[in-house]
């Protein structure tokens, strides 16, 4: 997979997550001309060296089913995309 770069929004301090260290669910299908279109979720929590918890959630769209992901959305709560 990748990587994901994030700034601590307490200290400024950079971090990178690689997306192997989340566990994925399927929170969502839907049927599509080519086959199933599958959204699957994790969440992963890091504590900063300043003390402060970072939460980031990973979603991808995998199209059509056994494809490379074809669109990913991160939401990160306690830091900033880097």
């Amino acid at each position: 997979m990748s990587k994901i770069k994030l700034t601590c929004d307490s200290c400024g301090e950079l971090h990178s997550v690689d997306t192997s260290e989340f566990d994925y669910d399927a929170v969502d299908s839907d049927e599509r001309q080519m086959g199933t279109e599958t959204t699957y979720e994790g969440e992963l929590t890091i504590t900063c060296e300043c003390g402060a918890e970072i939460s980031v959630t990973h979603r991808f769209w995998e199209y059509p089913e056994g494809s490379p992901p074809n669109h990913e959305e991160v939401d990160i709560d306690g830091g900033t995309a880097a």
